[in-house]
């Protein structure tokens, strides 16, 4: 039984609901549950055992006590699992005994146990075995797993101080579990089998018995009268078996001497076995001599495709890191030509600015000279005024009317130009509105030079990474070969030791004399010594103990390095995420 997933829900220290998924191990055989005192270590293995029998793994704490005191009153205890049992899967479902709040009005009411057990098929269909009542439930899980609740407990789950109760149950009591576990039930039904086999002899013999008494009486014989006819048998029976032992003499001689000859047949028969054998394995392993380069070859790519299979998510991630890294480059290079293209144009809107200021000072002069004139009109009025009234004064007349002349052309020379200035202002009264909008374009372009200075920064330091993380990746390579090349040396000196194990064992063979192992009279091929390349004594357990000690330190670099390589590999995806 493995378990698969265990949900809790208000069961023990945990008032609301947890999930434990046991198959995310992986493969593991072992684990460590693992926490301080009170973390409830102890309380997964109770729900464990209480979703499966509805009892803990101690008889001290019940399973309705163990409902959480700091869980809402509108939750319910119970524990749901999920399991495999060989290449079955079921899910288990149990809720103790426990008091709920009433549905109408105040008060607390007692809810009874329930258990549901189902099946799920390998398409994740749902077979519902027991839809509501623990009892067969129970009874269910007991058939599955071979063993009741207090088995389970002294076997599968053994809680803190108990294993001393397991080891000093009765023979009676272990006879039981024993039994279930390792499935004993073939040798009862053996032994039955025997004693009903030796009772039908008994019966057989008693009537044998019956039957020889019967044929002795009617037997017509010439007993003498005077003495018991058992009596007399044996003396005939004696003489009878004299000629029968000579006849069985004869048989056995006979038989003795056929025996003989089919013993030669057979060993003879054995040895053009054995010739054929060896005939057949000279060629099979020549053959194999002539496939050695190709299976080299092919145990070469193996390997390599294995070490490339380990390292396929790294490379689809790396490509991934490149596409999203030229992506980004493309990004920035459009960014630079926008940036260069927003410069362009804050140095024309600078440069019109400039401009527009210029032509406002301009604009500004015109309007003085404007006024000054305005201020000459009473002045010309005057002088009209004088012209009409007096002919005396005409040649100053002329005179100011030429001079009233020079006015009138300089004032309609400097309109026209006021005119022009103010349809200039006009024109670039649109840029210079524009202007609070360049400046805030040109504040953005510097915010975007200097997070493009910070993004070149980020490039420079994921390219550093990048680069400790390839050299990291070279070591695991290598990290990795060496641990190879260390777990089959390895095993090549542990096969070898136990080859050698099998020649010391051969050397005590004798003619005649069962093997230890397999039992066979006769020893056509005893196992002999295997050297290693460097020593002539065999293999020792100190070259064993080395061997599996440079395994280790090879494999511990190996961790290590891995670690580095992720690590390293975190800082990549981080920078990335940063650019």
């Amino acid at each position: 039984m493995r378990p698969l997933i265990l949900r809790l829900q208000a069961f023990g220290p945990f008032a609301g609901v947890e999930t434990i998924a046991f198959s995310e191990l992986g493969e593991n055989p072992l684990f460590l549950i693992n926490g301080p005192t009170g973390a409830g270590k102890s309380s997964i293995l109770d729900a464990i055992a209480f979703a499966l029998y509805g009892s803990t793994t101690s008889k001290e704490r019940e399973a309705p006590a163990m409902r959480c005191d700091f869980a809402d009153n509108s939750l319910l205890t119970e524990v749901e699992l999920t399991f495999s049992l060989g290449a079955d899967t079921y899910r288990i479902k149990r809720i103790p005994t426990q008091l709920t709040a009433k549905k109408r009005g105040d008060g607390m009411t007692e809810r009874k146990t329930e258990a549901t057990l189902d099946k799920i098929e390998d398409d994740g269909q749902i077979t519902h075995l027991v839809s509501k009542k623990a009892t067969e439930a129970t009874r269910h899980i007991e058939e599955l797993t071979g063993l009741n609740v207090d088995q389970f407990r002294q076997v599968m789950v053994l809680p803190q101080g108990k294993f001393r109760e397991f080891l000093m149950a009765d023979s009676s009591e272990r006879e039981k579990i024993f039994s279930k576990l390792f499935q004993t039930q073939i040798y009862k039904r053996i032994e039955d089998a025997l004693k009903e086999q030796a009772a039908g002899i008994n019966r057989q013999h008693q009537e044998l018995k019956n039957r020889k008494q019967g044929l002795i009486q009617g037997a017509e014989l010439n007993f003498d009268a005077d003495v018991e006819a058992e009596e007399q048998l044996p003396p005939m029976i004696i003489e009878a078996e004299r000629g029968v032992h000579d006849a069985l003499k004869n048989k056995t001689d006979s038989e003795k001497q056929r025996a003989n000859a089919q013993t030669a047949l057979d060993k003879g028969s054995h040895l053009q076995q054995q010739f054929t054998r060896l005939q057949q394995n000279l060629e099979a392993q020549q053959a194999l001599e002539e496939q050695a380069p190709a299976i080299k070859q092919q145990q070469l790519q193996l390997q390599q495709a294995l070490q490339a299979e380990k390292q396929r998510p790294l490379f689809d991630q790396l490509k991934l890191m490149q596409s999203q890294l030229i992506d980004k480059q493309q990004a920035s290079a459009a960014l630079k030509q926008k940036l260069a293209a927003q410069q362009r144009a804050e140095l024309n809107s600078v440069q019109q600015l400039k401009n527009a200021k210029a032509n406002m000072g301009q604009t500004q002069a015109l309007h003085g000279e404007i006024e000054q004139l305005k201020l000459l009109q009473p002045k010309l009025q005057q002088l009209q005024l004088a012209v009409n009234n007096s002919a005396k004064q005409a040649q100053a007349a002329q005179q100011a009317q030429q001079q009233e002349q020079a006015l009138q052309q300089q004032i309609s020379t400097l309109l026209t130009a006021l005119q022009g200035n103010e349809t200039r202002q006009q024109e670039i009264s649109p840029e210079i509105a524009q202007l609070p909008a360049t400046q805030q374009q040109l504040q953005h372009i510097e915010t975007l030079g200097k997070e493009k200075a910070t993004l070149d920064k980020l490039h420079a330091h994921k390219a550093d990474k990048q680069a400790e993380y390839d050299k990291l990746s070279t070591l695991v390579n290598n990290n990795q070969v060496s641990t190879d090349k260390q777990a089959r040396h390895l095993d090549s000196l542990s096969l070898q030791w136990h080859q050698n194990q099998a020649a010391i064992l051969a050397q005590k063979l004798e003619l005649d004399s069962p093997c230890p192992v397999c039992g066979s009279l006769e020893h056509p091929q005893p196992a002999t010594m295997v050297n290693s390349d460097a020593m002539t004594d065999g293999i020792s357990q100190d070259m064993l103990a080395d061997a599996r000690e440079k395994l280790d330190s090879a494999q511990a670099n190996l961790g290590k390095a891995q670690q580095n390589q992720a690590r390293v590999l975190a800082e990549v995806t981080a920078l990335q995420q940063q650019i």
